[in-house]
């Protein structure tokens, strides 16, 4: 297209393709950070389009556009594992409760907002789109 959108939405980013892990982000053990970092993604990541210019090496005399993808808002989807450690397990309760930690000091880390939204039930239905997108208007810049 001639123009890109201003935002663009990246569902299931990859923690490693979206930061480089330093040691010193959060306050957690190296463990869990090293853990979470190759194994885990962020729900969706909003980014910031924004044209730029540049001028390659290989041809000094030309300008060329290229688009870049600044993140601006990172979304998690809670379920119901985030909340019950009876009807999905102990184990399976805490690991979250790390999760959310870590990307939780990730955000802090990063100074990118990180959204949380709550799903009662197993799934996202059009009941939560009203919430949803009041929830992106009041933190998207």
């Amino acid at each position: 297209p001639a123009e890109r959108a201003t935002y663009y939405v990246f569902p299931q980013v990859a923690l490693y393709s979206l930061v480089n892990l330093q040691t010193d982000l959060a306050p957690l053990p190296h463990e869990i950070a090293t853990k979470n970092y190759i194994a885990k993604s962020i729900d969706f990541v909003i980014c910031r389009c924004n044209k730029q210019k540049y001028r390659p090496y290989v041809s000094p005399n030309s300008m060329y556009n290229y688009y870049a993808y600044t993140p601006i808002l990172l979304i998690e989807l809670d379920g119901q594992s985030h909340y019950s450690p009876t009807q999905y397990g102990k184990k399976n309760y805490n690991r979250q409760q790390e999760n959310a930690s870590f990307k939780n000091a990730l955000s802090a880390g990063l100074k990118i907002p990180l959204l949380r939204y709550r799903i009662t039930n197993k799934y996202l239905s059009s009941k939560d789109m009203p919430y949803i997108k009041q929830m992106l208007a009041e933190n998207l810049p």
